[in-house]
């Protein structure tokens, strides 16, 4: 008996935490409720043509071009130095290597940034006269759009940790070496960032990246998949795609999961009265193989990019999800700097 009830006692911590974030969790969802505008409909002008090469010139033009600049102009051996610039030329399979190609990836991600955002922009823009405002960058309700997304953050963060905790836990002891961390966290445990390093590790993760992935993946592909009964599909397929070649302990854990998420897709297609469940639900699996180079962060992800994916389609903003993914990915920031 005495054991059980030290048992019981060890647990009255989670249970209080628990009940703190049911309250918080049932409070922020109410005062979303109130905040979310009436349903609307923007038009989505760009073609499938444009969605295509935007998305080449982001992914398949400048991180090679600036990844070249930086390497063979000598800048890299500046801020670098010749051993690490040596490393990134060594090759991806090297462990040392994949730590120096992060360490300058960081400096081309900032470096890059700008030119992907405009790529967006100005290819739409001319292409088809797309207005900002029509891929979700508009400053109307601005205010109660950051509220929102401030709120689902208290919603979705302490859940999407909670289940990236439990599914790591479980992996690690199944699956022993099943589990790699991000890049960032690699080269943070690593102890060689510099001052200046760390500063572009936090303007990646809580800028660039929420900003140009939510530019992608709700604004440009989201909405257009969302006008098409098929984009759903197109979703899951690329989700498969993306997610074939990450492997994990030799095993294809990235691609079962997307394809164990697929009746689950089937569901809120039969559902969905318009193809926008479908377009949410495969842009967020999409969102998610994409970073299966961290297993197994895409199980997680695919939750918070549902609740990414909502905001953007019932807000017809991306001012929400964006500062939803910011303060998300500041929480890994500030964990990261406090275990290094």
């Amino acid at each position: 008996m005495p054991t059980t009830v030290n048992d019981l006692l060890a647990w009255w911590p989670v249970a209080v935490a628990l009940l703190v974030y049911a309250g918080v969790a049932v409070a922020a969802w109410v005062a979303v409720r109130r905040l979310l505008p009436p349903r609307r409909c923007r038009a989505v002008p760009w073609t499938g043509l444009e969605l295509v090469a935007a998305l080449f010139l982001i992914y398949f033009f400048w991180v090679p071009l600036f990844y070249s600049v930086v390497l063979e102009t000598g800048l890299g051996e500046r801020l670098y130095g010749p051993d690490v610039v040596a490393l990134v030329k060594v090759g991806k399979d090297d462990p040392d290597s994949k730590l120096a190609q992060t360490r300058v990836g960081m400096l081309v991600t900032v470096i890059a940034f700008p030119f992907q955002v405009l790529t967006i922009l100005l290819l739409l823009g001319f292409g088809s006269g797309t207005r900002p405002y029509q891929l979700g960058l508009t400053a109307n309700r601005a205010g109660d759009n950051v509220l929102l997304g401030f709120l689902a953050w208290l919603v979705l963060t302490p859940l999407v940790l909670a289940l990236f905790g439990l599914v790591r836990w479980v992996l690690t002891h199944l699956t022993p070496g099943g589990v790699s961390d991000h890049p960032f966290t690699q080269v943070g445990e690593d102890g060689l960032l510099t001052a200046g390093e760390l500063a572009l590790m936090v303007f990646a993760a809580i800028v660039a990246a929420p900003v140009l992935e939510e530019l992608i993946f709700r604004g440009l592909l989201q909405r257009w998949l969302s006008r098409r009964w098929w984009g759903g599909h197109v979703a899951m397929g690329a989700a498969l795609l993306v997610a074939l070649p990450y492997k994990s302990s030799q095993s294809i854990a990235p691609a079962l999961f997307v394809l164990a998420l697929v009746p689950g897709y089937m569901w809120a297609f039969g559902k969905g009265c318009s193809p926008s469940a479908a377009a949410v639900c495969g842009t967020s699996l999409l969102f998610a193989a994409v970073h299966s180079f961290a297993w197994p962060s895409p199980v997680a992800l695919f939750v918070l990019a549902l609740g990414l994916g909502w905001l953007a389609e019932r807000t017809q903003s991306l001012v929400g999800p964006i500062v939803l993914h910011a303060l998300f990915n500041g929480v890994a920031c500030v964990q990261l700097i406090w275990e290094m």
